[in-house]
């Protein structure tokens, strides 16, 4: 398996990124950092907070959750090839900088990241990740896999004309609905990215994300 691995990596290096983070992402202008707060339904009770830090090509440099008291839950670290820009690797680690997961990406012509394997600390890859992508870079759906090469569950995702993601379905491996994610945009920066959202499960309000850009 870590040889395995070790293809991947170097078949990362052959890959042409056609588009950065930040264009996957859909978010207009060159972002520095991206905060986002999750609220409970009704937004007076702070559930978590994440802070993506973007470098000046538009691509990941680490990524933190924090608790609704401020600590540092979770961070992950990006890794790209100094020359051409490709992604080589992601690496989560807890909060204390202990190594849980190593994450190798595939992408496809357009630079959509079709495939993820997760590795843990001993090599080994315990999930296998396989997207599709619509002709807008959208990914339409998402199906994962255990260690054995066997679905367990499968999301179908829907969008607005903006790019916006605005329903997710989730099936088991019997392909029986789990429930329902969906989106509402209810308020945007000048540069036209949403930065407030409120999320529903199965058609009822269950939070609400408040969205802090900063541009380079």
């Amino acid at each position: 398996m870590r040889y395995f691995f070790s293809l991947l990596l170097l078949a990362f290096c052959l890959i042409a990124q056609a588009k950065n983070d930040l264009t996957r992402q859909k978010i207009k202008g060159m972002a520095k950092t991206i905060t986002e707060i999750e609220y409970n339904a009704n937004g007076d009770s702070l559930k978590y907070k994440t802070v993506a830090r973007y470098n000046d090509t538009g691509n990941l440099i680490d990524y933190c959750t924090y608790s609704a008291k401020g600590t540092l839950l979770s961070r992950a670290l990006f890794v790209y090839n100094d020359t051409t820009g490709v992604l080589i690797e992601e690496r989560r680690y807890k909060a204390d900088s202990s190594l849980i997961v190593k994450v190798a990406y595939v992408f496809d012509d357009m630079g959509n990241k079709t495939e993820e394997h997760n590795f843990d600390v001993s090599g080994k890859e315990f999930m296998k990740v396989l997207s599709k992508f619509d002709i807008k870079g959208n990914r339409s759906v998402k199906d994962s896999y255990n260690e054995f090469g066997i679905l367990f569950l499968k999301a179908n995702s829907k969008f607005d004309p903006q790019g916006h993601e605005i329903s997710i379905k989730e099936y088991d491996s019997h392909h029986g609905l789990k429930f329902e994610i969906g989106y509402e945009y209810t308020a945007s920066d000048a540069n036209g990215n949403w930065i407030q959202r409120t999320t529903l499960k199965n058609e009822e309000p269950s939070s609400i994300t408040k969205r802090e850009i900063v541009y380079w």
